[in-house]
Order: structure tokens, then C-alpha cells, then sequence
């Protein structure tokens, strides 16, 4: 391994400040070290040797096998120094021991948050350092299940990268990691919540409509997955404008939501999914309504607050209120801070529901937001 291969002493340094070793307490556990030597190394005036890694390892302590995976994939240039740092600051290294509830609740809750190129770079550290300690041994239900949503989220965050092709094989593996946990909340949920992203991702209604049958009669506990799967359903109507269909799958939702714990997201879930499909399929007042209803319990999941108000944009555009439809959609889409895939597909439901000889500078400046191809979904409008 060269010098150049080696990770970067400021990846060295959030080490031993994660760890809570100072330059001096350094020095008291490796005796060949000193202060400026170690000052010259973390601010990057010095190479990164071999020697000064094996150092810190034995400096620092903590996990040797996430240690190891983590270092494999700074040396491989598999995610980047930056992110290296806000993983060891969220504890990957020294911090939540085997709390993979607790690491999988953070990434889903970091998901409709900040779904930045750190977020996909993370989630690949987590699956090295479970890819590690399956491989040591450890291949417990629990590291399967965990390992089985993080491969999911991977897949979701890939495909608002509008990496399809990848996306589909995450979620195939999820599928598979999901079956080897033999836990039906983490089955049901992987099959499905890869089916309601998967009608705008190329899966066809019958497949998505198939497949969502098979999740509902997977078990017959309240899961997280029913929901997904009924969600599917809900999304499929709401795309062929089959209102009465859509919402009976949105009662579905409802009430597996409603036998769901409270901190499960499951109502705010029925929510947004509800004002998505009267956008598309419900009269104006019907849509405001459910947007109405969705919008304050979304206020702390941005990329679902923004979805549902390009949609709203929508439902005024197809009521005739095109000019202030498109000004809605477009002061959101503004006001964001990340690009994902599945906004630019909303903004071009916006874009595809105004009448063809309609010309105006608002109208323009949104078909620079939306997602330039065509999706399989335009043809079930």
C-alpha cells in the first residue's frame, strides 16, 4: 500500500477525537510519536504511512473488524475522506457497538432529509462493515435484517440518482438479504416498498399489482411492508385515474397504519401517499384537502413536503389554474437544496398536465427541473 493510498491524518485525527485521545495521551501509548510529528501528519503536511495507521489502531482501540472495513474502502477510493469523517462521527467506529436498529431508524430518518452523494457514500460503508463481520462469522438474524434495509436504502438513494439499472439489483439483494433474516417486518417491507418506487422505475402495472398481492398475504401481523404494498396499489390507480380503486388501496393503508406503532411513520406515510393520488386523480378541492391534511405532518421530511406540493401544483394546473400552478411547483423546486430523481419525475407530471400551445416564462424555466425522460407511467395517463 503506498503512501498515496492511505487515508488522509485528517480521517486519523476525527479517529482520535471520536475516541477522546488527546495528542499527549497519544504519545503516553506509542512511544515513537511526537506532538509535532502527529500535528504535521493530521493537517496533512506529512504522508500517512502504514506504520502511523497500525499506530493509531493500537492507539485507539474500538472494532477492529468496522475498523478494517472502513480503512478498505478509504484505501480503495470507495467513499471519500469527507465522508469517512461523518461516519467515524456518527459513531460507526467506536460508538454503536451492534445498535443496528438504532444505525438503520438513523438512515431512514436521514433519507428524506439530506439524501446527499454522504448519505449513498455512508450507507456503502455500513454494508462493508457488515459485509466484514458476516464474513468473520456473525451471520445472525439480526446483521441480515440490518443489513437487508441498508442495502434497500441504497437502492432507494440510487435510484433518486436516477441509477435504475443498480437501484433494481439493491433491491433484488435486499430481497434476498430480507429472506436469510427469515424476519417477516424486513420481508414484507423490502418487496413491498421496492414496488411503490418500481412503477416509476419501470415496473409494469401488473407486476407491481401481482407482487403487492403476494406481500399482503406474506403474514397476517400489521407490518411496515403492507403498508408499502398497499401503497403500491394506491400509486398504481393514481397513475390509471382509477379513483374509486385508489381509494380503497388508501383505506388499506390506513388501516394497517392504524395498528402500526405511533413513532412508526406510518400515518404520516397514508398522508402524503393520500394527497399524491387525489393530485392526480381527485377535483381540486378534493386535492387541496388531502394536501391540506398531509402538509403539517410533513414538516419534518422535506423531500416528502416537496414532492406533495409539486403535486399540488399539478392538481391546479389540470383544474385550469395553470400559471399559479406552475409558480407553486416552481417555488418549490427552488427551495431545495438536493436533486432526486423522484422530484424531477413529479415536475414533469406538472409539465406533461399543461396544454401544448400554453407558453409562458414559468413554464420554461420548470422544464429545467423535470426529468428528461419519458416514463412508463405516461402511458397509463
Amino acid at each position: 500500500m503506498t503512501d498515496a493510498e492511505m487515508p488522509t491524518g485528517a480521517m486519523l485525527k476525527a479517529w482520535r477525537n471520536d475516541a477522546g485521545v488527546s495528542l499527549a495521551g497519544m504519545i503516553k501509548r506509542e512511544a515513537f510519536l511526537t506532538k509535532g510529528y502527529m500535528s504535521q501528519i493530521e493537517n496533512g503536511k506529512k504522508p500517512v504511512s502504514p506504520e502511523i495507521v497500525a499506530a493509531y489502531d493500537r492507539a485507539l482501540g474500538g472494532d477492529e473488524v468496522k475498523r478494517r472495513a472502513l480503512l478498505s474502502l478509504a484505501t480503495a477510493g470507495a467513499i471519500s475522506p469527507a465522508t469517512m469523517i461523518e461516519v467515524i462521527r456518527h459513531g460507526l467506529v467506536t460508538g454503536h457497538g451492534n445498535d443496528w436498529d438504532a444505525i438503520v431508524a438513523d438512515y431512514a430518518r436521514r433519507f428524506l432529509v439530506d439524501p446527499s452523494a454522504v448519505y449513498g457514500e455512508g450507507l456503502v460503508s455500513e454494508l462493508a462493515v457488515v459485509r466484514a463481520l458476516i464474513n468473520d462469522g456473525q451471520q445472525s438474524s439480526d446483521l441480515y435484517r440490518a443489513a437487508a434495509s441498508l442495502a434497500h436504502y441504497y437502492g432507494l438513494w440510487l435510484g433518486n440518482q436516477a441509477d435504475l439499472g443498480n437501484a433494481h439489483r439493491w433491491y433484488r439483494s435486499s430481497i434476498s438479504l430480507a429472506d436469510a433474516s427469515g424476519d417477516a417486518e424486513v420481508r414484507t417491507y423490502t418487496r413491498g416498498r421496492s414496488l411503490a418506487r418500481g412503477i416509476y422505475e419501470g415496473y409494469s402495472v401488473r407486476q407491481t399489482l401481482d407482487g403487492a398481492a403476494e406481500v399482503l398475504a406474506m403474514t397476517r401481523r400489521p407490518t411496515v411492508g403492507k403498508l408499502e404494498a398497499h401503497s403500491a396499489r394506491v400509486h398504481v390507480y393514481a397513475l390509471t385515474r382509477e379513483a374509486a380503486k385508489g381509494r380503497e388501496a388508501v383505506k388499506g393503508m390506513a388501516d394497517v397504519a392504524s395498528a402500526l406503532p405511533a413513532d412508526s411513520g406510518a400515518t404520516e406515510r397514508v398522508a402524503f401517499v393520500n394527497a399524491y393520488a387525489e393530485c392526480r386523480y381527485g377535483n381540486l378541492s378534493e386535492a387541496e384537502a388531502a394536501v391540506s391534511k398531509a402538509l403539517p405532518m410533513l414538516r419534518d421530511r422535506p423531500m416528502w413536503l416537496a414532492e406533495t406540493n409539486v403535486y399540488r401544483g399539478r392538481a391546479m394546473v389540470a383544474a385550469g389554474h395553470i400559471e399559479d400552478g406552475l409558480s407553486h411547483a416552481l417555488a418549490t423546486v427552488t427551495e431545495l437544496r438536493h436533486d432526486v430523481r423522484v422530484i424531477g419525475v413529479a415536475v414533469r407530471d406538472v409539465v406533461t398536465a399543461v396544454p401544448g400551445d400554453y407558453r409562458s416564462d414559468a413554464l420554461e424555466t420548470l422544464r429545467g427541473y423535470a426529468d428528461p425522460n419519458p416514463g412508463p407511467w405516461e402511458t397509463l395517463r
